[in-house]
C-alpha cells in the first residue's frame, strides 16, 4: 500500500482559500518642524501663489513636531521669515480627513517627496 502525503495538498488548498494579506501601503513621508522656527509655523488652508497670500490660517505646529506630508508645490507665496526666502509649501494631513499646506522655509526637510498643485 502506497502512501499519499497530505500536508502539501492542504497547503496548497489553504493557500487559495485563505484571505490575502492586505496590499502594503505606501509609507508617509514625516517632514519636521524646525528649531529656529519662534514662535511657532502656521498652518494654512492652501499655499497662496506668487501673486496671492496663502490661504486662511488653520492653526499652528510648534519647533520639533512632525507631520505627515504628501508633496511639495514650488509655486506659492514666497514669505521672509527666521533668514530663509522660500516660495515652497508643503502639502501635510491635517486633523481627522483633510490636508493643509506649511511653509518649507520652517521645516527642516522635505527631500524625497513628489511633486503637487494645489
Amino acid at each position: 500500500m502506497k502512501r499519499v502525503l497530505l500536508a502539501p495538498l492542504a497547503s496548497a488548498v489553504l493557500a487559495l482559500v485563505a484571505p490575502a494579506a492586505p496590499a502594503a501601503t505606501a509609507a508617509s513621508t514625516v517632514v519636521h518642524v524646525g528649531e529656529w522656527v519662534s514662535p511657532h509655523l502656521t498652518v494654512h488652508a492652501s499655499p497662496g501663489s506668487v501673486v496671492h497670500e496663502p490661504g486662511r490660517i488653520l492653526g499652528n505646529m510648534l519647533p520639533s513636531w512632525d507631520a505627515s506630508a504628501e508633496c511639495y508645490f514650488d509655486r506659492g507665496a514666497a514669505l521672509n521669515l527666521w533668514g530663509r526666502h522660500h516660495k515652497v509649501w508643503v502639502k501635510i494631513k491635517w486633523g481627522w480627513t483633510g490636508y493643509a499646506w506649511v511653509w518649507a522655509g520652517g521645516l527642516r526637510s522635505h527631500a524625497g517627496l513628489p511633486f503637487c498643485t494645489p
